[in-house]
């Protein structure tokens, strides 16, 4: 769960969506790692830059944009979901090394189990992050209502 990770510098879009949100100054780094967000981070930056692109409606539309290399707009997706994974691995090292042991995450969500690269990014970063540690990741269907209850038997 990343809405309670707020001590860092937001990015400007971040600012931008964080103002516009339900619940403005809360779940920061939520709304820069997830991808009920990071579509919306791809937009503000296109509106930012003047780029005339479709708006997209889903964060899937952006990890489809990562299909062609050449496209001028494949930097910022690129950009925004290496960032991303960034953030995420350095919640889950930060949680290891207080925890100082090897650990299982139950994580959720599309980006995670069905983005191109992402949970390999997050593998490849937490490997340099922690390397001491064995990170696993496991999905639970329902984890918000059943997974702590399934981890613990």
């Amino acid at each position: 769960e990343a809405g309670n990770f707020d001590k860092f510098e937001q990015s400007d879009t971040g600012i931008l969506i964080d103002q516009e949100s339900v619940r403005p100054g809360m779940a920061l780094l939520e709304k820069e790692i997830s991808g009920a967000y990071l579509y919306k981070h791809f937009n503000a930056i296109l509106k930012l830059n003047h780029i005339d692109f479709p708006e997209l409606t889903a964060t899937k539309e952006l990890d489809a944009i990562l299909e062609d290399t050449s496209s001028d707009i494949y930097p910022i997706a690129s950009m925004l979901l290496e960032r991303a994974a960034g953030f995420t691995s350095a919640a889950i090292a930060a949680i290891t090394l207080f925890k100082r042991a090897d650990t299982i995450f139950v994580m959720e969500g599309s980006l995670f189990w069905s983005a191109r690269y992402f949970r390999q990014n997050v593998k490849k970063m937490l490997l340099l992050l922690v390397p001491e540690y064995t990170i696993t990741f496991i999905k639970i269907d329902d984890s918000p209502i059943f997974g702590a209850a399934r981890l613990i038997g």
